[in-house]
């Protein structure tokens, strides 16, 4: 009895594979936010995202935890005077960092090969001080050392508390769109 618990014990050790903490690579990340105003639309972009997603490499990956942040003066939209004034209405200085902590991460499709599928990603996203409840569906492919997730999700900038900028007397529209392509190893 004692031979056959431990034969058991060793088959189950030899299926399960390691937990991974994988890093995000910030040279090979970027998150872009696209925006809306009457009379133009617009797109910054960082490459300074950083963070790490834990996961547990099974028969099917398990994640741990994820952990994202991004700090919010690397934003490029190509124009400075926005740049600044984007800064200015999220309050960068004060709130410096936009992060977001998933607390549930539901696998909804894994291919039968393992190298990838979707994942549903629900947690916090805290911006300007302000933390809200965020859900994004992420594209996710696995070589077997690299994690790439691409997905897109929508802020609204009321929710953050955020006063919307003017252009040309008018307000921009209140939902920025963020679309991010992550890069872990």
């Amino acid at each position: 009895m004692k031979s056959l618990l431990l034969l058991l014990l060793a088959c189950l050790a030899t299926q399960a594979r390691a937990q991974t903490t994988l890093r995000v690579t910030s040279d090979e990340s970027v998150i872009h936010y696209d925006g809306e105003a009457l009379f133009h639309d617009w797109r910054g972009s960082s490459h300074d995202l950083g963070g790490r997603i834990v996961v547990q490499w099974d028969s099917l990956p398990t994640v741990r935890s994820v952990r994202l942040s991004v700090p919010v003066g690397t934003f490029d939209s190509g124009n400075g005077m926005r740049d600044r004034k984007m800064r200015e209405v999220t309050n960068a200085s004060e709130y410096p960092d936009a992060t977001f902590t998933a607390d549930r991460v539901a696998l909804l499709v894994w291919r039968p090969d393992g190298s990838g599928g979707t994942w549903r990603l629900s947690g916090t996203l805290t911006f300007a001080g302000t933390s809200q409840p965020l859900t994004s569906d992420a594209a996710v492919t696995w070589d077997g050392e690299t994690l790439a997730a691409t997905g897109t999700f929508v802020v609204n900038l009321d929710d953050f508390k955020v006063d919307r900028p003017r252009l040309l007397g008018q307000e921009i529209d209140e939902t920025i769109r963020l679309t991010y392509r992550i890069i872990a190893r």
